[in-house]
């Protein structure tokens, strides 16, 4: 089993595929440790899954639980899923979380 040090994401309508995947993750090697839905940290926009595994490294993941035919379009800098309005790739959504975190951690 991994270390999880927050709690699973809430079962609730729009994050039953995020609380799928925690799962999942939970059930990994003890080398896997784990955070959820980190919206806490100041200036750092919500983390979906903060994952360190002691012999890969750090991982900001941002969950898209989606079936693969709702993706409308995903392209260098932008995504459309189903009706939702187009915004950033869970890429760039992931990788500003990081950068916001390592500023975090450096002041």
């Amino acid at each position: 089993m991994a270390k999880r040090y927050t709690d699973f994401p809430r079962n609730v309508d729009g994050h039953h595929g995020e609380r799928d995947l925690a799962e999942l993750l939970d059930s990994f090697d003890a080398r896997l440790h784990l955070w959820f839905s980190l919206d806490f940290v100041p200036g750092v926009q919500d983390i979906d899954v903060l994952l360190l595994h002691e012999d890969i490294g750090l991982f900001v993941v941002e969950a898209k639980c989606v079936n693969l035919v709702e993706v409308r379009s995903y392209e260098l800098g932008s995504c459309f899923i189903g009706d939702r309005p187009g915004g950033r790739t869970p890429l760039r959504q992931a990788l500003g979380a990081r950068n916001a975190l390592i500023e975090y951690f450096n002041h």
